[in-house]
């Protein structure tokens, strides 16, 4: 199971795994529990997609969760 943590002046939000069959990559904020107990990232939550080496970050999501980007 992966997570990523993004951390902001006032708080952290972690972040939950799922990749698709596809292999497309996703990482949100909100989760269903597995059968096994892990939590996997559901697509309501979802901040930001990986596939074949692209990035996309869901800006609009990270607006919602009052979490400012920065890139440098």
């Amino acid at each position: 199971m992966r997570r990523l943590t993004i951390y902001t002046k006032e708080d952290k939000v972690e972040l939950f795994y799922h990749k698709t069959d596809g292999g497309a990559e996703y990482y949100s904020t909100t989760f269903m529990v597995c059968h096994n107990g892990d939590k996997e990232g559901t697509f309501p939550g979802v901040i930001m997609r990986t596939d074949g080496g692209e990035i996309e970050i869901f800006t609009e999501r990270l607006k919602e969760l009052g979490i400012k980007l920065k890139i440098s």
